[in-house]
């Protein structure tokens, strides 16, 4: 059987050309499998990076008290808890503030912690930025009067 596709290709030109254009387009709608390196990471939830920030004031540890982030943010929104995206309770047993699910970015984080010592309420805050896609990012944040 003597198939002509176009007066002057032949069928294995034909058939190359096919091929190529399939493989064109296969390749400009694949899913990328990981993120792009010249895109910067995005803050918010739904990721892999637990975020965790232990309070203190004059080097010691303090009692923490509320945790506050906020997406996106290097610079002090505010004190408010509605200046943030995510407010958590502190861990009693670690003193801790553990901001869990996140992706890397920018953050502003925020805390409110109790000098046991003197009760004193003390507050202080740093913007931060996880470089991590999973894992834990540990800081310490510094809190005063």
């Amino acid at each position: 059987m003597n198939i002509t596709i176009y007066k002057n290709v032949s069928k294995e030109r034909f058939k190359a050309y096919l091929l190529l254009v399939i493989l064109l387009v296969s390749f400009s709608c694949a899913k990328k499998d990981t993120e792009d390196a010249d895109q910067p990471c995005k803050a918010g939830g739904n990721g892999n990076v637990t975020i965790v920030a232990t309070p203190t004031h004059h080097g010691a540890y303090v009692q923490a008290l509320h945790g506050y982030i906020k997406f996106n943010a290097q610079d002090y929104p505010g004190n408010l808890a509605a200046d943030y995206d995510l407010v958590v309770t502190g861990n009693v047993s670690d003193n801790k503030f553990y901001f869990n699910n996140f992706h890397c970015g920018n953050y502003y984080v925020y805390a409110e912690a109790i000098d046991t010592v003197t009760h004193d309420t003390l507050h202080g805050g740093m913007p931060i930025q996880p470089t991590l896609v999973s894992g834990e990012f540990d800081i310490i944040l510094h809190v005063s009067e």
